[in-house]
């Protein structure tokens, strides 16, 4: 039932925006009764909501499985992981991170979703300290990278550069990130 109800949500947010979303329509659309959305949901506000930690779920369980999956081959191995799967993740469906993103940012580092993709990038850090040349206040890092990453991940799903392929702005975030973590050699 959530699940009907979340994709009536969707169609709607896609087909109307935010500003037209009613918790009326989305029963309607999702064929059910109002009650019964209520019994889920109580206010339109909450459908986004639950969009949104399911979105941000994804995404950090894509970046989960880049962290504890692989074997680490050093920094700049881990950061390119790290920047293919936030690509990968934004590139599902960016007309709903777009909309998601503009209601309620993604990123926030409130549990479980934030919290859990802060929690993977302190871990490349922790993994990586031997290859950071700069001071590191793991926690300060971590917020750095994954701010970094929101921005320009974001950036270049949502704002692309004209002419450019994905695959270059993907190498230059990583140039960034890795820049910032590393250093110039």
């Amino acid at each position: 039932m959530v699940e009907t109800i979340l994709d009536a949500t969707t169609r709607v947010l896609k087909e109307r925006g935010y500003e037209a979303l009613t918790t009326n329509y989305v029963a309607e659309r999702a064929g059910i009764s109002i009650g019964s959305l209520y019994q889920y949901f109580p206010d339109k506000v909450s459908l986004l909501e639950a969009l949104n930690a399911a979105h941000s779920a994804d995404m950090a369980a894509a970046i989960a499985s880049v962290i504890s999956d692989n074997q680490s081959q050093g920094l700049l191995f881990d950061i390119t992981a790290l920047i293919r799967a936030a690509m990968a993740a934004h590139e599902h469906d960016p007309e709903m991170h777009q909309i998601l993103e503009k209601e309620l940012p993604v990123f926030e580092e409130v549990e479980p979703v934030g919290g859990g993709i802060f929690r993977h990038i302190e871990e490349l850090i922790r993994r990586n300290t031997s290859e950071i040349n700069r001071t590191c206040d793991t926690e300060m890092t971590a917020w750095m990278v994954m701010r970094l990453t929101r921005s320009l991940v974001h950036s270049a799903i949502l704002e692309a550069p004209p002419g450019k392929a994905a695959s270059e702005v993907e190498a230059e975030i990583v140039s960034c990130i890795y820049l910032y973590l590393h250093g110039a050699d």
